[in-house]
């Protein structure tokens, strides 16, 4: 990491609480200058006295599929003589969640809506305008006097940070089509960003699956896409939903590619289930891989509402090319949700679980 990063105020004060840290941050510069601020974001000020600023607001509140209540809260609104105009929705560690913007932007109405991250967001913007960090800090090089030594840090700081993103070369493999979520960069972990970079790869591979599979599935068959972070492993689901109670698709962690069962009732009692994966997994690994000994040819975890149940493959072991291409895994899960859905024709999975 570079020496400038280690050494810089701002950069070890960050760490403690990256998203938390620059909101609060942003908050600080509004309130030392309004105009200065908007100007930033691509807004003018015709009087500074009418705007005011709100940390963590509560924009509104919609009812889930559940039957619960969602707020959906902003990290920064701000106001001009009391009328939303601007929010901000900072994402400079984490993805946007699920809905997440389509109702942010609902309830914001005609305010401008700014997603402000550190990686390049490749879902659904639903009318959010998206703001690298990046392209921040030319505005804010253009509009605030860096003899602040406050803001001459941040500023320092972020254009550090930047450098190391753009000449790390996990990063630059990834933007080029390379799968990388498997390995590791000394840089982003030494800087923190290392965990950001693996929820971004996550989430960028599950928009590539909703607009590889989900948006062209013409089975007739419910299909789920999910993302997350597991034991600091990129992790992305994509399933079909068989019945109220089971679930199979495939699952991508770290360097794994998983083909699972999910059960609801955490009953799983599929007995012909070696079948189903040994015919899956041809015909590069006809059986699959699973790190029970002497006991079921599986691995399986318990969640708290199902029963995971998978077999996996190494991805070294599926693609000889180096690093693997993200178009070439996206053809094995395709290949895999065809097998799935044959055998869902042919009539013989859907009977067994009710």
């Amino acid at each position: 990491m570079p020496t400038s990063l280690r050494i810089n105020p701002m950069f070890r004060l960050s760490m403690s609480s990256l998203e938390l840290f620059h909101s609060n941050f942003l908050e600080w510069l509004f309130d030392l200058d309004h105009e200065a601020f908007l100007k930033c974001f691509g807004l003018t000020v015709s009087n500074s006295a009418a705007y005011t600023i709100e940390r963590e607001y509560h924009l509104g509140t919609t009812k889930l599929a559940t039957g619960k209540n969602k707020q959906w809260v902003t990290d920064i609104a701000v106001f001009e003589n009391g009328n939303l105009i601007l929010i901000i929705e900072n994402k400079i560690k984490s993805t946007p969640s699920k809905g997440q913007l389509l109702n942010q932007s609902t309830f914001a109405g005609t305010a401008k809506k700014v997603l402000l991250s550190l990686f390049e967001y490749s879902g659904t913007l639903h009318g959010f305008i998206p703001v690298l960090y990046k392209n921040l800090i030319g505005e804010i090089r253009k509009n605030y006097a860096l003899s602040n030594l406050y803001i001459k840090d941040y500023y320092d700081m972020l254009e550090s940070l930047q450098d190391i993103l753009d000449h790390d070369r996990l990063v630059i493999d990834w933007r080029g089509g390379y799968y990388t979520a498997h390995l590791s960069s000394t840089d982003l972990e030494t800087c923190g960003i290392m965990d950001a970079f693996r929820k971004y790869q996550a989430a960028s591979l599950a928009d590539e699956f909703e607009n590889r599979f989900i948006a062209k599935n013409t089975t007739g068959l419910p299909m789920t896409c999910e993302h997350s972070l597991n034991n600091k492993h990129a992790c992305t689901t994509i399933a079909y939903e068989l019945n109220s109670r089971l679930c199979v698709g495939v699952q991508i962690e770290y360097d794994q590619l998983r083909i699972f069962f999910e059960d609801k009732n955490k009953k799983f009692n599929i007995s012909n289930v070696d079948t189903y994966w040994n015919n899956w997994f041809k015909p590069l690994t006809p059986l699959g891989k699973s790190t029970k000994k002497g006991g079921p040819h599986y691995c399986s975890y318990d969640m708290s509402k199902s029963l995971f149940i998978y077999r996996y493959v190494k991805l070294n072991d599926l693609f000889s090319s180096s690093p693997i291409k993200i178009n070439d895994l996206c053809i094995y899960v395709q290949c895999i949700l065809d097998k799935i859905i044959n055998e869902y024709l042919r009539g013989t999975i859907f009977n067994v679980l009710k």
